[in-house]
C-alpha cells in the first residue's frame, strides 16, 4: 500500500501526496481550497494551525507519513541530534578523504533522509531505507541523485552507527 505524505509547502500551503485512489481523490476533494498541480502531481491546501490533523484523521486508516518541518515543538524534542550524527559522519568522511563537495553532498542527503522519517536511525530498517529511495523515484530525481543519498546513508549506517549489515539488501 502506498503511503500518503503531507509536508510543508510555500508559506500559505501545505503539500498533499495521494496515491491515485478514486477513493482517496473523494476524501480530498472534501477539503477546502485545495489545488491539484498537474506537473508535480501534488495537491496543496492553505495552511492554517489544524490543517495537519485535519488531513491525519480525513486519512486515519491509511499510512501517512508527516514531514518533520510540519511536526509542533514538542514532537521535534522528542526527536533525534541531526547535527550530531552530521558532525560525526562529517569527521568519517574528512578521515577517508572525501573532498568538501562530496561531503556537503553526503551530510545535505543525510540530513534529509533524517528529516524523512524523523525518529532515531537506529530504529530504521532495510525497508524503510528502500521506501525512501521509491519515495525520491516518484519525486522524479534522478539516478545520480539517489546513489549520492545511497553513499552517504550507507556511510551513516556503516560508520557512525555501526549497523553495517542494516542495509545488506540495499543496491
Amino acid at each position: 500500500m502506498s503511503r500518503i505524505f503531507i509536508e510543508k509547502g510555500d508559506l500559505e500551503n501545505v503539500i498533499l501526496r495521494v496515491p491515485y485512489d478514486q477513493a482517496l481523490l473523494e476524501k480530498v476533494r472534501t477539503i477546502k481550497g485545495r489545488r491539484w498541480h498537474s506537473c508535480e502531481k501534488y495537491w496543496t491546501i492553505p495552511w492554517t494551525e489544524e490543517i495537519v490533523q485535519q488531513l491525519v484523521n480525513l486519512f486515519k486508516l491509511e499510512p501517512v507519513k508527516i514531514h518533520s518541518n510540519l511536526l509542533c515543538a514538542d514532537d521535534q524534542e522528542q526527536g533525534i541530534d541531526v547535527q550530531g550524527l552530521q558532525k560525526a559522519l562529517d569527521n568519517e568522511l574528512k578521515l577517508k578523504g572525501y573532498s568538501q563537495k562530496t561531503r556537503k553532498s553526503y551530510l545535505s542527503q543525510v540530513k534529509r533522509f533524517l528529516e524523512f522519517y524523523s525518529k532515531d536511525p537506529e530504529e530504521l530498517d532495510e525497508k524503510e531505507v528502500r521506501e525512501y529511495f521509491l519515495y525520491l523515484l516518484e519525486q522524479g530525481v534522478s539516478h545520480a541523485y539517489i546513489n549520492q543519498a545511497l553513499s552517504g546513508i550507507k556511510l551513516l549506517f556503516r560508520k557512525v552507527l555501526n549497523k553495517p549489515g542494516r542495509l545488506s539488501g540495499v543496491p
